[in-house]
């Protein structure tokens, strides 16, 4: 049984002007460049998105009530106002670049709900949980850590 961890960034809020660094859409993690952060604000045709407290909401009931239709088991989800990661299993055949691109769509069309505008940046980080200490490692350290609403399978939805 595949398990993944899925993240999603918001339109505009991780860009190479980061001190950490930022992540390129089909290259993934990549060292900060102030002189390239210049060029992505320059193309950038809309504000960086934030998720609020109500998105964010919005986008753990999406996932929850996804999980049931698409038919993955959701472990957990963790949210701050430039991302969301998203913690899933199934037991089909399904790749997980399908069902990432699915999750993301999910998502995108909730929050367009608040508003039409471009939510989520390109691409995304799709990366196999390795092992049972992995897991356990995302949700009980990794996953908590992060500062805006979270839901797990153990605990529901927390703060």
């Amino acid at each position: 049984m595949p398990c993944y961890h899925f993240t999603w960034h918001t339109y505009g809020s991780w860009l190479p002007d980061r001190r950490e660094g930022y992540v390129h859409w089909s290259r993934g993690r990549q060292p900060s460049s102030p002189g390239l952060a210049t060029c992505y604000h320059q193309q950038q045709k809309e504000p960086a998105a934030r998720l609020t407290d109500e998105h964010q909401l919005a986008v753990i009931k999406e996932l929850c009530q996804a999980a049931a239709k698409q038919q993955f088991r959701l472990h957990f989800v963790a949210c701050e106002s430039s991302h969301v990661h998203v913690l899933v299993s199934w037991s089909d055949q399904r790749e997980a670049k399908q069902l990432s691109r699915s999750l993301r769509r999910s998502i995108s069309l909730r929050l367009m709900q608040f508003q039409r505008r471009k939510w989520l940046a390109r691409g995304g980080s799709c990366r196999r949980v390795r092992d049972r200490g992995h897991l356990e490692h995302l949700t009980a350290q990794y996953l908590p850590s992060h500062g805006g609403w979270k839901w797990s399978e153990r605990r529901g939805l927390f703060r």
